[in-house]
């Protein structure tokens, strides 16, 4: 059924945004192997398939032009990336871009590319996210040492109980909108934190609705096809025997490696 809806999700919305997936994963590859103009060269081709470039995509270029001295394009990825919401700290901290007068210039900048930003966000999808991350994250972290079993147990009892508020509210908000805020509504970091809370509830009756919500965000360009993946797979492999279903596949049409710690999809 997924292989079904992802076909006829991909009819309607990949005209764009497959070509440039492909592109950003070749630019990955060449930028891995220290091919940094030639990875630059592409990350470029995709960006200009597109009217909206995921803020994550454009960071890693300008991380691959400054790492090879052209802090020009360092400066327009990065002004690509803070216009999807990408925080300042990620983009002024750029080995080498903070010593450059492009630095200066986007600084100048940044507070009219995040107002832009904010002008188009729903800031009342981004407030609903901010206060479901502090539920997510609440008795998240290991007990103290000195805790009993039963503090211990009671700690993981009240964040599922949290779990299941959170995924309650994504999947009330789902059936009401017919769909899923992706990074244009809500940037990289509600984005990111959304991604954050799928992996942590247990969302095995919920699979269908979330893999299909997730689909169809990443072939608009609205969610990380990397993110999605992991969530996808991640439910398949923990509630089914008859899965898993292998989602970073079925998007690229490619086989999946792992070169030093990163994943990187290539022509299978």
């Amino acid at each position: 059924m997924l292989v079904f809806m992802l076909n006829l999700c991909a009819f309607a919305f990949a005209q764009n945004y497959l070509p440039y997936y492909h592109l950003v994963n070749e630019a990955k590859w060449q930028a891995f192997k220290e091919n940094r103009s030639v990875a630059d060269s592409l990350f470029s081709a995709a960006f200009v398939l597109v009217d909206f470039v995921q803020p994550e995509h454009a960071l890693e270029a300008a991380r691959n032009a400054m790492a090879y001295g052209n802090a020009k394009s360092c400066y327009h990825h990065s002004f690509q990336s803070l216009l999807g919401g990408m925080p300042w700290q990620d983009i002024s901290s750029i080995n080498g871009f903070e010593e450059t007068d492009w630095l200066s210039k986007l600084s100048l900048q940044r507070d009219s590319i995040e107002a832009l930003f904010l002008e188009k966000a729903d800031r009342n999808w981004i407030e609903l996210i901010d206060s479901m991350i502090i539920m997510d994250q609440f008795n998240r972290s290991n007990a103290p040492a000195s805790a009993t079993r039963q503090e211990r147990e009671e700690r993981t009892r009240r964040q599922e109980i949290n779990d299941s508020i959170i995924l309650t509210i994504i999947c009330e908000q789902i059936r009401k909108n017919g769909r899923m805020p992706g990074l244009r509504e809500v940037g990289y970091v509600a984005a990111r934190n959304l991604d954050l809370m799928f992996r942590h509830v247990g969302a095995d009756y919920m699979f269908d609705t979330l893999a299909r919500v997730l689909i169809q965000n990443v072939l608009r360009g609205d969610f990380s096809p990397d993110r999605a993946a992991i969530v996808i797979d991640r439910y398949a492999i923990q509630f089914s025997s008859v899965l898993p279903y292998h989602f970073s596949p079925a998007i690229f049409g490619s086989s999946t490696m792992s070169r030093g710690g990163r994943t990187f999809f290539s022509a299978s």
